[in-house]
């Protein structure tokens, strides 16, 4: 019979972080042809010299250009009540070939507190139902998307990030606050 340890829960997590992390690859992936890199800059900047385009490099500058974050100036410190959150940058290949770079923060250090958190969407069922509906009653179908969405919404959360080097020497080191909703924020979507 084997013995029954008992491990804390934030222990628990640190050891599948770490047996996840050691089972992700450490080099580039392909996906639909392109080679896809892991958050690194460097290596975004690598890949558009050597393909010749600048197809990474011009997703990167678009969260300035949505006024996602309040500059701080040089020196100043975020005020006390904010939280601050890591950012990440993770690089995706679309089916037709777009190449996307999505800033996520890392919303899950941020106490959810007593709002809604969730943003729900439509089920593929939900779909199907709507189609097989509209069908049925000859009536057409129209779709549509909300491009940025997360990008010109306000959040409710007080949180503020540390700019890294890959931002330029003028951003460099700077506080943000985050006053717009991105990825991985919980009340981004609501």
């Amino acid at each position: 019979m084997g013995q029954c340890i008992k491990v804390d829960a934030s222990r628990m997590i640190r050891m599948a972080r770490k047996i996840f992390q050691s089972s992700q690859p450490q080099s580039s992936n392909f996906k639909f042809g392109f080679q896809v890199p892991h958050g690194v800059i460097k290596q975004v900047l690598e890949l558009d010299r050597i393909n010749g385009n600048n197809l990474w490099k011009d997703e990167s500058g678009q969260l300035l250009d949505h006024k996602i974050f309040q500059i701080l100036p040089r020196g100043e410190r975020a005020p006390s009540d904010y939280t601050r959150v890591p950012l990440i940058i993770v690089f995706d290949v679309k089916h037709d070939g777009r190449h996307k770079a999505r800033q996520v923060a890392g919303g899950h250090v941020t106490d959810p507190g007593t709002a809604v958190v969730y943003s729900s969407v439509v089920s593929p069922e939900g779909v199907h139902e709507i189609i097989f509906i509209a069908n049925h009653n000859s009536l057409t179908v129209w779709r549509g998307d909300v491009g940025n969405t997360y990008l010109n919404r306000y959040t409710r959360e007080k949180v503020f990030t540390i700019l890294g080097q890959d931002n330029g020497p003028d951003l460099a080191r700077r506080v943000v606050i985050i006053s717009k909703g991105l990825y991985g924020l919980k009340t981004s979507g609501v």
